[in-house]
């Protein structure tokens, strides 16, 4: 697989190598396909061991060899200590990551505010996140607002499906959207604990045209 990789590396765009498929050569693997010049989409989902590919995604993000879009590592019980690992990686001024895929995992508060320093960095180009199905709670989402409210900050798509977020995290989220930097426009809270208070305040900004917010879902 390697060989024929490197065949093809010159004009590789897009890449999944999910299921386990390689099993224990893809961190192997890896090393050469995220040296392709234009490789800009890579999924990883459903692999286990989730330390050992982010070590091998932070060599690479740091690197001025790395020119990724989009990542998902879904399904692959990504959790707090992995968040640490790789958050050196997407706050290296070399990493162009712009959409990131974690859903399904086991990230909760703790690897919400790594993930929110990362997010308030100078060097962070981020606009697509998906965190669904990860136990944040209110605190994990409480700590993301602090860096959606930050002026370094892009996001413009938060998924935080089954997340049991509840009313304060609605509050927070609230108030996120009501700061001057904010740049969210869709937001998807579907499958959460969300009070009507917690609705009625995200609905009067998704209403307010002052505010970004466009699209909003809370099933």
């Amino acid at each position: 697989m390697a060989s024929v990789i490197q065949s093809v590396i010159k004009n590789l765009r897009e890449l999944e190598l999910s299921d386990n498929i390689l099993k224990g050569s893809l961190c192997s693997l890896l090393s050469v396909v995220l040296s392709s010049p234009k490789l800009e989409k890579l999924r990883l989902n459903r692999n286990p061991g989730a330390a050992e590919i982010s070590k091998v995604l932070v060599t690479a993000l740091v690197s001025n060899l790395c020119y990724l879009r989009e990542l998902e590592l879904s399904y692959t019980n990504f959790g707090d200590s992995e968040m640490e690992i790789i958050s050196t990686g997407l706050m290296s001024e070399t990493c162009m990551l712009q959409v990131l895929s974690l859903s399904h995992n086991k990230l909760t508060e703790k690897g919400c505010e790594t993930l929110a320093s990362a997010l308030s960095s100078d060097t962070w180009h981020l606009r697509e996140l998906d965190l669904s199905y990860n136990d944040l709670q209110d605190a994990g989402v409480m700590a993301l607002c602090c860096a959606l409210k930050t002026s370094h900050c892009d996001l413009e798509t938060i998924r935080l499906s089954f997340c049991k977020v509840r009313g304060d995290g609605c509050a927070s989220l609230a108030s996120a959207m009501r700061s001057d930097h904010c740049s969210i426009k869709d937001l998807d809270l579907s499958f959460n604990h969300l009070t009507d208070q917690g609705v009625q305040l995200l609905s009067e900004i998704q209403r307010d045209s002052r505010c970004s917010l466009e699209k909003l879902k809370y099933d």
